[in-house]
């Protein structure tokens, strides 16, 4: 099937027009860890494999690495072909296909899918910040800090441990169980934040400082290992930064894409022995893209007495979805309010409905996550934001947002590179 027809399969997929659902059934990254276990000769529970069309069925290797590239989009990786030759080179030597992400298209949940091989559904992790019942507050699913706490101190100071919070265990956990060695190559700053402690459990753990060193240290890790069976989980941040700082498609965040395939050509690629390609299952991909935030784009929802007036916490989620814990009897009171007020800017849906459309990955939830949902969820069309103003953040400053359904949030390309085909 062509890449063109790919992508337009995965866009029948429609909530409606403008917002799109992802795919968990052989289109997405939920696929992906199954993928991963398959092709390292054993299986897990959760997500199918990716259908035959993105990998070659039937092939195991020796070692699988897959490379997140944080904020790389569908439609970012299409422009920067039409920018960069090096991306355009690499494009056309091993050309990709698109996927879906997961939602909501947030960072914390598609590291939780990837690290778990679990839908959001079953891990329970929705979103940039989420309502924690249990402590009673809101916190930061990146840090696991509660937002606005008085002292600077996690959710595991508060009681809680990595594997009471997921209650799964992780792809790492499960490939020693398969006598499989499993690595985590991240950012310095990233090793021990608490997003990591849950879910690199198991997994050996390194860091590096920027895209040049880590494309040093994952070739020396492959060399130093040849023989090993191994899988080796690669997350690069930097794309991300940038679009959220400059926008998606601004030249700050090409520069940064440029950065990463010159280090991938200069650093890793060209110098990789061929005995270790042989047996190597190489995979790029990105876990969601940004919707470029317009000027008076932006919901500050604490400036809205009256909508405030009818909420029990502040906004949780993201900008781009963000979840409303309703007063009692106040739902349709808040949907009509928002629908009169903005319009075209949201899709407005109850959480009933966001879990029958099965946006999660299943009808069936974690126990405690729908205290999470809570009542209404809103999701914004192309270029809106909806904002709460936390004492560390007093205004709205981002000119690129993620976590919706737009198709430059949803879609990302995968690249699987198996250098014997």
């Amino acid at each position: 099937m062509h890449i063109n027809e790919i992508e337009e399969k995965l866009k029948e997929m429609k909530l409606n027009d403008g917002l799109f659902k992802p795919n968990y059934k052989g289109g997405g990254l939920a696929n992906l860890p199954s993928t991963v276990f398959l092709s390292l000769g054993c299986k897990c529970d959760g997500p199918p494999p990716l259908d035959r069309r993105y990998f070659y069925e039937g092939t195991t290797y020796n070692t699988v690495v897959l490379i997140l590239v944080d904020a790389f989009g569908w439609n970012l990786l299409k422009m920067s072909k039409n920018q960069t030759n090096q991306v355009e080179n690499f494009v056309n030597e091993y050309p990709p296909l698109p996927l879906t992400t997961v939602f909501p298209s947030t960072t914390s949940t598609v590291l939780t899918t990837l690290n778990t091989c679990a839908a959001p559904a079953k891990h329970g992790i929705v979103g940039y910040s989420m309502y924690i019942k249990e402590l009673g507050a809101i916190c930061n699913m990146l840090d696991f800090k509660i937002i606005n706490a008085p002292k600077d101190e996690t959710i595991f100071e508060k009681g809680f441990s990595p594997e009471s919070l997921l209650g799964l265990p992780t792809v790492y956990q499960k490939f020693s169980n398969e006598g499989i060695a499993s690595y985590v190559l991240t950012k310095n700053y990233l090793l021990n934040s608490g997003l990591s402690r849950a879910i690199h459990n198991g997994a050996g753990t390194a860091g590096y400082v920027d895209v040049g060193d880590m494309f040093v240290l994952l070739r020396k890790l492959l060399e130093r290992n040849v023989n090993q069976t191994k899988y080796i989980f690669v997350y690069w941040p930097s794309v991300d930064t940038a679009s959220h700082n400059f926008g998606p498609w601004s030249e700050e965040t090409q520069a940064e894409i440029r950065s990463f395939f010159f280090s991938f050509y200069s650093e890793f690629l060209s110098k990789l022995k061929n005995e270790i390609k042989r047996d190597l299952l190489l995979m790029i991909t990105g876990d969601h893209g940004h919707s470029a935030i317009q000027n008076g784009g932006v919901y500050d929802v604490l400036s809205d007495k009256y909508m405030m007036e009818m909420l029990t916490l502040p906004p949780t989620g993201d900008s781009r979805a963000s979840f409303l814990h309703v007063k009692n009897g106040k739902i349709d009171d808040v949907i009509d309010y928002l629908s009169s007020k903005f319009n075209s800017s949201f899709y407005l849906m109850q959480t009933k409905e966001l879990i029958n459309k099965e946006l999660l990955g299943s009808k069936e939830l974690k126990p405690g996550l729908i205290d999470k949902l809570g009542d209404l969820l809103i999701l914004p069309y192309a270029g809106k934001a909806v904002f709460y103003p936390f004492k560390n953040e007093r205004s709205f400053t981002q000119k690129g947002g993620h976590a919706g359904l737009t198709d430059d949030e949803l879609f990302v390309p995968l690249f699987a590179i198996s250098f014997n085909h």
